[in-house]
């Protein structure tokens, strides 16, 4: 009887190891496809990054803006989010500056929109088509993003595999979330 009871739990602390080694390694490749996944956005967004500094550029170099605050405030936005670094840890404050910083593009973009002689200048609509082409990789990648980030938050709020997920220090991500619904693609092609 003694044998059996000892036999019991010698397999059952087997299969629970086992159990915890295959859930933390299942937790553990989400976890890394969520960090490949922001790494990819994140090099789509310092592309935009520099684009933006084009843009600003070209802005400053074909007239004097009445308004250039609101070009320093994106060059803060766009130099705090470079010191951030690559870093997942950061993707909470990164996201949220990365929407603020493209609600700032939008409004720049706008009046470029409603200034004939900017939207005649052949390098700036050269400009605002990269930025546009470079916001549309930054989209698909945050869709990426947000479905290994959406696998990850299941996976560590499952019961089962919440409990690996702690133990290994484990948590899950917030969503990148673009303001899609006030964004618009300008046309370049007047």
């Amino acid at each position: 009887m003694i044998l059996f009871i000892v036999c019991t739990i010698v397999i059952g602390a087997i299969f629970g190891s086992v159990w915890l080694l295959f859930t933390y390694i299942s937790v553990s490749n989400i976890k890394t496809k969520v960090c490949e996944t922001y790494s990819d956005m994140n090099e789509q967004l310092k592309k935009r990054y520099n684009t933006i500094s084009d843009i600003l550029s070209l802005i400053n170099q074909s007239f004097k803006p009445e308004n250039l605050s609101i070009l320093d405030d994106i060059t803060l936005l766009k130099n705090e989010l470079l010191l951030l670094g690559d870093n997942i840890d950061n993707a909470d404050r990164r996201i949220a500056l990365d929407n603020e910083l493209d609600a700032k593009m939008q409004n720049i973009i706008s009046a470029l929109e409603n200034s004939p002689e900017l939207m005649n200048n052949q390098n700036i609509k050269d400009a605002i088509q990269s930025y546009n082409n470079e916001q549309s990789y930054i989209d698909k990648a945050g869709i990426k993003y947000n479905s290994a980030a959406g696998k990850l938050k299941i996976a560590v709020e499952n019961s089962q595999e919440s409990f690996a997920a702690r133990l290994c220090g484990i948590k899950s991500v917030n969503l990148f979330r673009a303001i899609k619904n006030d964004k618009k693609l300008i046309n370049t092609s007047r």
